[in-house]
């Protein structure tokens, strides 16, 4: 962002031309993380920001700090929340949200309250939908699906994305025993006629043989790594387990275990030591075209 935090804060001798500047410069910084897409973790720069405010001096008598997805902060920025936490001003209540504490550090979690929330119930939520948010559409099934609606990653460009990828393992698979002149697994062949056939008609295109960079490529420009890459590998899994159930064969059992295991390597990957999701994404192709071969 390229406007400071104390930047947002006025008070009654501001002027409405300088209000009018403030609300312009948020609003083409806000367009521009729109189409740059919103990063799967926390960088440090934004813990150091938001230190540096709540060290500043409050307008009214208390400062909250909140940090949604917390378990989602780069190592660094762990590192500069723990500071605030052992020395925080007495004026600051922080709150950090996250459906996996264990991916906090211990030091953290020593020294933050627990307070756990039960799930609610699809009628609640759609409740809340109404009364809170005030919208009336009947298609949102939860508080998740009417959020994701605003969102700039839409659930079907996933969804064509993973297929997208999950074709190009099988295809470079298929390639790699080609040149062998090894038979391919009736699995491996029901799995990239099911994607295959799937992302053509999305216009995607078939993916390449043997050319990882152009395939990924095609991925990034969709901006889905970045910005759902944990829905990304929910798709790509939830894909090869929808095929296989429809396609069994002697070998979809080990190869399912197979897919599920590197599947999460790269979650944790990512979830966990803050790897870049391109990265773990290229070592998930790799490992797969590896370990699927027999």
């Amino acid at each position: 962002m390229p406007a400071h935090v104390d930047e947002l804060l006025l008070d009654k001798r501001t002027t409405e031309s300088v209000i009018k500047k403030k609300c312009a410069s948020l609003q083409e910084a806000a367009s521009k993380l729109e189409e740059e897409g919103i990063s799967g973790t926390i960088p440090v720069g934004h813990i150091r920001s938001c230190a540096y405010w709540s060290h500043s001096a409050p307008i009214g008598k208390k400062k909250v700090l909140l940090i949604e997805q917390a378990d989602c902060m780069q190592e660094g920025a762990r590192n500069s929340l723990l500071k605030l936490l052992e020395e925080p001003p007495k004026i600051l209540t922080v709150v950090l949200t996250t459906s996996r504490e264990k991916m906090l550090l211990p030091t953290i979690l020593s020294r933050l309250r627990p307070y756990r929330f039960v799930k609610r119930t699809p009628e609640c939520e759609k409740g809340i939908i109404q009364s809170i948010f005030e919208d009336e559409d009947e298609t949102h099934s939860s508080l998740a699906d009417y959020f994701e609606s605003f969102s700039t990653v839409s659930r079907g460009l996933i969804y064509e994305a993973a297929a997208f990828f999950v074709a190009g393992v099988s295809i470079n698979i298929a390639h790699k025993l080609r040149k062998r002149n090894t038979a391919i697994p009736q699995d491996i062949v029901s799995l990239g006629k099911y994607t295959v056939d799937y992302v053509e008609k999305s216009g995607l295109g078939r993916p390449p043989d043997n050319d990882m960079p152009s395939l990924f490529k095609i991925i990034s420009e969709k901006n889905i790594l970045g910005a759902a890459f944990a829905a990304f590998l929910q798709n790509v899994l939830d894909i090869v387990m929808e095929c296989y159930r429809q396609n069994a064969s002697a070998t979809a059992p080990s190869n399912l275990d197979v897919w599920r295991r590197h599947i999460n390597e790269a979650a944790v990957a990512v979830g966990t030591y803050n790897q870049s999701p391109l990265a773990s994404a290229e070592q998930l192709f790799v490992k797969l075209v590896q370990n699927l071969v027999i």
